[in-house]
């Protein structure tokens, strides 16, 4: 039987999935889409929303996805004023006009972004297989032969692999990675307060919790708390009144009144390093690649730059071997990665440390920040580029 070829296959309909996808379609004339599940009716619970903080550079990538629509859609919410505190109650403010731009970044729901991306889909000339997936894949040096699940096999030139942290066409390619449990637990909820004024928050606590707050609305943030196991197994038992007593004794100072306004969900918190991120035919792109701590909230940040430098390559060395255009890939990607990975392993550490030294190396790396312009703007300059 003769397999069906396409020029790239993408992997996974979740947002760097679709991404991929739409963004290949530039470069290439026959792109397909696989998903296991339906690819356009991924639906959110409004009352569990996740949302995203994500770089101006983020924005204008998925702007140029989805026809310029997203800047006047009213679903961004500009985020101008970072206040990060440390453990003695330190404060260090990264604000906007320090970098003389109008916001470091925007919050959006996830149901936005997908819902927007989906649109696209549906207008584009991706080919789309819902309902299905890969069980099977054989590389070789210039094309992958993959067996589905619910269908004849297929050919491509390239598999663009996209299907999270838990990825099992990595697997199924047997590219290993590293696997760093935190024993933490991030606890997600919706909040409503009397004012966010533009401002997201963090608190690094003792221990190694971090506390994110991030605004969705004038009125609403959404919480990310990285919490050991021990602490989440507490919440857990007492539910939303044992909550918010626990975040009142982190964030009473700032806020007076605060509702939890959603159910409380729970995630383990890992990370996830590969051996490496491409195989001849085959590239790895967003989690499937690597995941970091949730702290630095780049995760959706770094995948959509995956997708980016991947399209830009190929479109500009059309003509080169796949392999030498995936090697290009492969070290465009890497020093970002590496930074943010590094970044959020050494501020783990060191705030889980409890030691004298530790706890005062804290407070002056917060005082030293606060007080030099020069190192604000390196810290933006790395989380916004």
């Amino acid at each position: 039987m003769t397999c069906k070829k396409f020029d790239v296959v993408v992997s996974g309909g979740g947002i760097i999935g679709t991404a991929s996808a739409l963004s290949l379609a530039k470069v290439y004339e026959n792109v397909l889409l696989i998903e296991r599940g339906d690819i356009l009716s991924k639906e959110v619970s409004p009352k569990n929303e996740q949302v995203f903080m994500l770089s101006e550079s983020s924005i204008n990538f998925l702007n140029d996805l989805i026809s310029n629509k997203i800047y006047s859609s009213g679903e961004l919410y500009p985020v101008k004023t970072m206040n990060l505190f440390d453990d003695k109650h330190n404060r260090l403010i990264l604000d906007s006009d320090v970098v003389e731009k109008k916001c470091l970044g925007y919050t959006v729901k996830k149901s936005f972004i997908l819902g927007s991306l989906h649109d696209a889909l549906a207008k584009s000339n991706v080919t789309l297989r819902g309902c299905d997936e890969v069980v099977k894949i054989d590389l070789f040096e210039s094309e992958s032969v993959l067996s589905l699940e619910k269908s004849s096999k297929i050919t491509t030139g390239l598999l663009v692999v996209a299907d999270g942290s838990r990825s099992k066409l990595r697997d199924l390619t047997g590219i290993r990675c590293d696997l760093k449990d935190f024993d933490q637990t991030a606890i997600v909820c919706q909040l409503d307060v009397d004012q966010t004024k533009f401002c997201a928050y963090q608190w690094f606590q003792s221990g190694g919790g971090v506390m994110a707050l991030l605004p969705t609305t004038e009125s609403s943030f959404t919480l990310v708390w990285s919490i050991s196991s021990e602490m989440s197994r507490k919440i857990i038992s007492g539910g939303t009144c044992v909550l918010h007593d626990e975040l009142m004794k982190v964030i009473g100072r700032t806020f007076k009144n605060i509702n939890i306004v959603s159910d409380i969900e729970f995630f383990p918190i890992t990370s996830i390093i590969t051996k490496d991120v491409i195989n001849s035919s085959l590239v790895l792109v967003g989690e499937a690649a690597n995941s970091i701590h949730p702290m630095a909230g780049q995760g959706l940040n770094l995948g959509l730059r995956d997708v980016k430098i991947l399209s830009d390559i190929l479109g500009k060395e059309q003509g080169k071997s796949m392999q030498a255009s995936l090697r290009a890939y492969k070290r465009q990607r890497a020093e970002k990665v590496a930074i943010m990975s590094s970044l959020t392993n050494f501020m783990h550490y060191v705030f889980s440390e409890n030691s004298f030294i530790c706890s005062k190396a804290r407070e002056l790396g917060f005082i030293s920040f606060s007080k030099n312009n020069l190192l604000k703007r390196l810290a933006i300059k790395i989380a916004t580029n």
